[in-house]
């Protein structure tokens, strides 16, 4: 009787552990209610107002005000600073095809990144 007793109490000691660590796992992939979270619509709406504001650089003005991409304006890997028309950019150096890199891009669905 009490050998039962024990093997119930291990077995529900056991299922309550397997169900917390199932779901702490699922809080750390995303998989919870936190993946479904939508930016409110105020957010949303500032960051569609960016997008009229869009300027495209040319490779040469990238590499001019990064002053060639040196090491002094090197944020962290290939991230780089510099200034173009009084304003402060970032900007990445590719050295391969980035259409792999654009095509994943599209496809995550976060509310700090912008739809491309």
């Amino acid at each position: 009787m009490i050998k039962r007793g024990a093997s119930v109490v291990i077995n529900i000691i056991a299922v309550v552990a397997f169900l917390s660590c199932k779901k702490t796992r699922e809080k750390v992939s995303g998989r919870g209610n936190e993946r479904k979270q939508v930016a409110p619509e105020d957010i949303r709406s500032e960051i569609a107002s960016y997008e009229q504001n869009l300027k495209v650089l040319k490779f040469e003005e990238v590499r001019k005000s990064s002053e060639n991409f040196s090491s002094e304006s090197r944020i962290n890997g290939s991230m780089y600073h510099g200034e173009f028309g009084g304003e402060i950019l970032a900007a990445k150096k590719m050295s391969r095809d980035v259409t792999k890199e654009v095509n994943i891009l599209k496809r995550i669905n976060h509310f700090n990144l912008i739809k491309l």
